[in-house]
């Protein structure tokens, strides 16, 4: 079939960006205190202080769509519900409006940080400028240009999403899209 070596070395190429593509909306890394999705706030008798193994989540500072400078350690005392996405990912977008009711719902316990893999973004900036103002969403968007934050969490696939307890521990993480019921679990189980 191949006759030339290099023939199949475009071939394992080809393969393994299409692995890679494959896998960048729906995978990503564990961090402790991980939840399955099915085990999300299961169990009534758990708080969120009895969680084992909780980690601190890792603190970084982003600008935001507005130009706002925020770091995540500033939210401590409010569960933040801390989300990695991208306009292109469709999986991405289909949460998005469950986020933005949460947002509404919660607003005096919970902070919504949206954050944008914005390096991964064709146009940049701009296609998150025109995502957000076309749909209308109002939590906070940060900018991940330099890939900071995602290199900190260990984002290998998106929508991944960690929900941060009110001490700043990461209490559970959802990889993949959340539904309204998953979402209203994970911050009752904080409040």
């Amino acid at each position: 079939m191949f006759k030339k070596p290099y023939n199949i070395f475009i071939l394992i190429i080809v393969l393994s960006l299409l692995l890679t593509i494959l896998s960048s909306c729906g995978g990503s890394q564990k961090l402790e205190g991980e939840i399955a999705e099915d085990d999300a706030v299961d169990n009534e008798n758990e708080s969120a202080d009895q969680q084992p193994n909780k980690t601190q989540a890792p603190d970084f500072e982003l600008t935001t769509l507005e130009g706002e400078v925020v770091k995540l350690s500033d939210y401590r005392g409010k569960v933040v519900m801390l989300n990695f996405w991208a306009t292109w990912c469709g999986y991405c977008t289909v949460e998005m409006p469950e986020i933005q009711q949460a947002h509404e719902k919660y607003q005096q316990d919970l902070q919504v940080l949206a954050v944008n893999l914005t390096t991964s973004e064709k146009n940049g900036v701009q296609d998150v400028v025109d995502y957000i103002d076309k749909e209308g969403y109002t939590f906070t968007v940060p900018l991940d240009e330099q890939g900071v934050s995602t290199t900190m969490y260990g984002v290998r696939g998106i929508p991944v999403t960690y929900f941060i307890d009110k001490q700043g521990y990461v209490a559970f993480s959802h990889p993949g899209p959340m539904t309204k019921e998953q979402i209203e679990k994970y911050i009752q189980s904080l409040l």
